[in-house]
């Protein structure tokens, strides 16, 4: 084995400890107070906007916000009568978009309605149906006979049964 020499104890040396500023006193917390739930919010988030500006046909309007949907289009037809002699699915409500116009369908028109800023420009477009087919007629709604057989004999027929009776004939 392999003495070691003893160890000597080292001499201690004192901690100094600089403290910048006034020396700090022990503080207690207050009392929090007690937690008391948060009651609901009656409604919705934001206070409905309550004047819009409707634009249609080059033209525009203020008006009270209606509150639903239905409303809003029958505010729009007072505003322009001649929309009266459309139906109102026809009748469609549009609010601008980031680059475009986005349609408002009936059952959004509610949550639009509270994150609208007032006085939002609401388009109103109207969808035309196509117009009724046109036929050949005379004046009195018969069918003229002349125009049709000539587009008989310009037209023939390709059907299977034309064959078989083209053929027999």
């Amino acid at each position: 084995m392999v003495d070691t020499p003893p160890q000597t104890p080292r001499p201690s040396m004192p901690v100094v400890v600089e403290v910048f500023g006034p020396t700090p006193s022990p503080v207690t917390p207050a009392p929090l107070p007690p937690v008391q739930p948060i009651p609901p919010i009656p409604g919705p988030l934001f206070d409905p906007v309550d004047v819009l500006t409707f634009h249609y046909n080059k033209n525009m309007a203020y008006a009270p916000a209606a509150k639903t949907y239905d409303e809003a289009i029958d505010t729009v037809r007072e505003l322009w009568p001649e929309l009266c002699e459309f139906d109102r699915d026809q009748i469609s409500l549009h609010v601008g978009g980031s680059d475009q116009l986005v349609r408002v369908p009936k059952m959004a028109w509610q949550i639009i309605l509270g994150d609208v800023p007032r006085y939002e420009v609401v388009h109103v477009h109207v969808n035309e149906l196509p117009p009724p087919p046109q036929y050949q007629g005379d004046e009195k709604g018969k069918v003229n006979e002349k125009a049709e057989s000539e587009a008989d004999k310009a037209r023939p027929s390709r059907g299977f049964f034309s064959r078989i009776f083209k053929s027999k004939a």
